[in-house]
């Protein structure tokens, strides 16, 4: 069965058991993710896929900072979503090297 056809209660509470928690650990150990980048975004990174490190078990809200540190005019689009394993994030969902992570700017259309 598929996922997407839990109702969304079911599908929080899975998702929140297979999410890693946040553990402070003093000694971080760090981890490549591959961020694919569309549109402006991927202008502005120079390419349409990045590999970034990160500490292990950083989050979301996490790499969204590190992204606009490193590329500072990421951060003054009007919005960036960024997509985890085929389904919008919330700065909170916790990342994992094998992680499918998408970059997906703001679009337009009509």
């Amino acid at each position: 069965m598929n996922i997407r056809h839990y109702s969304l209660i079911q599908h929080s509470l899975i998702v929140f058991c297979l999410r890693p928690t946040k553990v402070k650990n003093l000694d971080t150990q760090s981890m490549q993710v591959k961020i694919i980048a569309f549109g402006i975004a991927r202008d502005i990174v120079g390419q349409s896929s990045i590999t970034f490190d990160l500490a292990t078990g950083e989050s979301v809200g996490d790499l969204k900072a590190a992204l606009a540190k490193a590329y500072p005019k990421l951060d003054a689009l009007a919005s960036l979503a960024i997509a985890v394993n085929q389904e919008y994030a919330g700065n909170e969902i916790h990342l994992s090297p094998d992680d499918e992570i998408v970059l997906i700017p703001p679009v337009s259309g009509g």
